[in-house]
C-alpha cells in the first residue's frame, strides 16, 4: 500500500440495525465528511445519501456550491446492499456527527 492509501472493509450487517463493523465504516465516512468541510464564506454543503435500486449500491456524496455557481460533488462512500435497510440511522448519524444537511432519494 502507498502512503495515504485509505482502506474500507465492507461488513455484512443485520437488517434491523447497524453493528459495530458497519459503524466504523460509517464513522470513517464521517471522518472524510469532516477532512472536505472547509467552512468558506457565503458556501453551502451538504451531503446526499443515494440508494441505487439497479445496482444494488448505496452512494454517499459530499456536495458544495458557492451561492450563485454550480454545485460541486464528490463520492465519499459506496456501500453494498445491505446498508439499504441502515440508510435511516445512517442519515441520523450523519446530521448528529457533522450538523450538515443529508438529503437522500428514499421516501418513507
Amino acid at each position: 500500500m502507498t502512503k495515504g492509501t485509505t482502506v474500507r472493509i465492507m461488513v455484512i450487517v443485520n437488517k434491523n440495525r447497524l453493528e459495530l463493523g458497519a459503524m466504523n465504516q460509517i464513522d470513517a465516512v464521517i471522518g472524510d465528511i469532516k477532512e472536505m468541510f472547509a467552512k468558506q464564506p457565503n458556501t453551502i454543503y451538504e451531503v446526499r445519501v443515494v440508494d441505487q435500486i439497479y445496482s444494488k449500491k448505496v452512494n454517499i456524496f459530499f456536495e458544495w456550491y458557492k451561492i450563485g455557481k454550480a454545485t460541486r460533488s464528490q463520492q465519499i462512500a459506496r456501500l453494498d446492499s445491505s446498508y439499504t435497510e441502515q440508510i435511516p440511522e445512517i442519515i441520523k448519524k450523519i446530521r448528529k456527527e457533522t450538523g450538515l444537511t443529508v438529503r437522500t432519494n428514499i421516501y418513507d
